[in-house]
């Protein structure tokens, strides 16, 4: 007995001994891994701007030991090793290899089309190590003293010195650099705080500083603030471009910047998706007339429950990409009715308003009409008018004084905005109008297709059949 008890305990400090070895290797192996999809590092950038090229000396320092993936500016030439200061460069230039030297220093050069103008944006011109983020970034900068004007990085400015005919310009701060900004003239930093700097070439008040300082400014990165012409800028930017440097301004540029941070929007999104998503996040104004317009629909048709609820569900969204069709499936689940109010304000030249899709097939006398689709708008059913009135053996289109239908005998016209309606001459007054222009596109209201076109509507779970009164068309 005690043989056995003595050999049971030593298989389990055996097999105790293993899975602490599989689990020592595995966390060690899990540690390189990660050290190397996220790590950090410092650097050191001298640029020399000459004959409309930037020459760069790239230094990295505290550099993991692993192989690093490097992410060229796509206009980089004369990529090299400084010699006797760069032992990890791979031949092809495309990674460092694995190694223990934790300094590099790099030189290339990045050409500027067309020289340095009065205001020249150079986006992603410099070398970075995909996964990695800069502890800290030092940038130095030298041009001749006769190009009179500012660089701007988005790190703070630490310096800016004249010496033996060059004028050296220096920058430090967390994070990494892809840009640099040039504008020529007087141009200058006007006032800057840990979070945000501020450029102009016209004088900025007390006041105003004094104002911009109140607000609620946080960036995951400094950040510099121009007066300028607007430009277009990538998602990782540190600038912030304004034409005008008023509070109104200066407070929904930063809002959206603070958001960009927060939300992803797709390129191809339109302009007014962005001041929604700043209006739910902010009190700032919507200056988008479009925007204007979703909001008030929203305020207006949904109950303040529903305003409440859609407005949390955004705010959840920080740190995700958001889209229209997202938010229509949102506003959908909040409402229980299939809508589509957002992507259609996307296409729409005017205000696509907030209706309910049926999403039933719908049937003419037994046979399905793909293109008819149902709507409820204001509590009430329509049907699209063109595939409807043609499958009925009727024509309708748009004309000088309304809406025109002939087919079968008879003539209608209705209206636009008057209480009417002619058939075959004759003028009906109405209380609701049978046709509606919705959303650009003409639609019929269930009860007048019934009584105008002598048809039975019976819905049920899964078709609305619409069928005609024989001998009454």
């Amino acid at each position: 007995m005690k043989k056995i008890a003595v050999s049971l305990f030593v298989v389990l400090l055996l097999v105790n001994a293993g899975l602490v070895f599989f689990q020592y290797y595995g966390f060690s192996e899990g540690g390189d891994e990660k050290a190397l999809v996220d790590f950090s590092y410092a650097q050191e950038i001298e640029v020399t701007y000459a004959n409309a090229t930037l020459e760069v000396r790239h230094t990295f320092t505290d550099l993991p030991s692993g192989e690093l993936t490097l992410v060229w500016p796509k206009a980089a030439t004369a990529i090299a090793c400084e010699e006797g200061a760069c032992n990890r460069l791979a031949g092809n230039s495309a990674t460092f290899t694995a190694g223990d030297t934790n300094q590099q220093v790099l030189t290339y050069k990045v050409p500027i089309a067309g020289g340095l103008k009065s205001q020249t944006l150079m986006q992603n011109v410099f070398v970075q190590l995909q996964a990695g983020t800069a502890d800290t970034s030092t940038v130095h900068i030298s041009t001749k003293n006769g190009q009179k004007g500012q660089w701007i990085t988005g790190l703070p400015l630490s310096s800016t010195n004249t010496l033996d005919g060059l004028t050296y310009t220096v920058f430090s701060g967390k994070g990494n650099v892809y840009d640099l900004y040039w504008q020529a003239g007087d141009i200058a930093l006007k006032t800057a705080t840990e979070d945000y700097s501020i450029y102009s070439a016209y004088n900025v008040t007390d006041k105003f500083v004094e104002e911009v300082s109140k607000m609620e400014i946080e960036f995951n990165q400094h950040v510099a603030i121009i007066q300028a012409k607007k430009q277009n800028v990538h998602e990782n930017s540190r600038f912030i471009f304004m034409p005008e440097l008023n509070l109104a301004q200066v407070k929904t540029q930063i809002v959206a910047a603070q958001l960009a941070t927060k939300y992803k929007v797709p390129a191809d999104s339109p302009a007014w998706l962005s001041q929604l998503l700043i209006a739910e996040v902010a009190d700032i104004t919507l200056t988008d007339p479009r925007a204007q317009q979703i909001r008030q629909e929203l305020t207006k048709r949904l109950t303040t429950k529903q305003n409440e609820l859609l407005h949390e569900k955004i705010v959840a969204l920080k740190g995700e990409t958001v889209t229209l069709e997202q938010l229509d499936t949102m506003l959908t689940s909040i409402i229980g009715e299939k809508t589509s109010f957002f992507t259609a304000n996307a296409t729409s030249k005017t205000l696509y308003p907030l209706l309910f899709e049926d999403e039933r097939g719908i049937y003419i006398d037994e046979v399905r009409i793909d293109e008819l689709k149902a709507i409820k708008y204001n509590d009430l059913t329509y049907y699209l008018a063109t595939p409807l009135l043609e499958t009925l053996g009727y024509k309708g289109a748009e004309g000088e004084n309304g809406f025109y239908v002939t087919g079968n005998g008879h003539s209608y016209r209705f209206p636009v905005s008057e209480m009417f309606y002619v058939f075959n001459e004759r003028r009906y007054d109405v209380k609701t109008r049978p046709f509606d222009k919705i959303g650009g596109q003409y639609y019929i209201e269930e009860a007048w297709l019934v009584r105008l076109f002598k048809v039975d509507v019976r819905k049920k779970d899964r078709v609305i059949e619409i069928t005609t009164i024989q001998g009454e068309q």
